[in-house]
């Protein structure tokens, strides 16, 4: 049950920092040389996943020894 939990918090944070950026967005939209940011939302299993097959797919060969 508390891996759910912290499974909905984890989400709700991630929801609220970008409630923040856009919010941030908007306000200063209208600023000189403002730069608006940028977030990108991933899964950490797709994330981990991803790592993990770019890795094993680096260095494998013996010629390097």
């Amino acid at each position: 049950m508390l891996r759910g939990m912290y499974g909905a918090a984890a989400g709700m944070i991630a929801q609220q920092q970008r409630q923040e950026m856009l919010t941030n967005n908007l306000a200063n939209a209208n600023t000189p040389g403002f730069k608006a940011d940028q977030a990108s939302l991933r899964a950490f299993p797709n994330m981990l996943v991803k790592a993990m097959n770019t890795q094993g797919t680096q260095g494998t060969s013996t010629d390097d020894w």
